[in-house]
């Protein structure tokens, strides 16, 4: 995970994911896909670096730029989520679909 991770600290993460805080260059290519859950975004502009890399999005469906993105980008590219079992169930298909499980 990029970006503020403090609050993350406090859980018991499991082993597979890593809180990496700030960084200058995310590393998109070692990545299979680009997940945010953000409650608002205005422009996401990490959406957008990851979508340039070519990068499958799983987005929280929320104002401005997720929904935006969603409707602009022509492919399963994006993908919208509002619960938490939504986002679960977009990834397992998404796995079966990269054949990662």
């Amino acid at each position: 995970m990029y970006g503020k991770c403090d609050e993350l600290l406090t859980f018991n993460l499991p082993d597979n994911i890593r809180l990496c805080g700030y960084v200058d260059n995310v590393p998109y290519e070692d990545y299979d896909g680009y997940i945010s859950a953000s409650i608002s975004e205005l422009f996401a502009n990490s959406c957008v670096e990851a979508l340039a890399s070519g990068l499958t999005c799983l987005l929280s469906n929320v104002d401005f730029a997720h929904r935006y993105y969603y409707k602009s980008v022509n492919s399963d590219s994006v993908r919208l989520f509002d619960i938490c079992d939504d986002l679960v169930e977009l990834i397992k298909k998404f796995m079966k679909q990269k054949m990662l499980i």
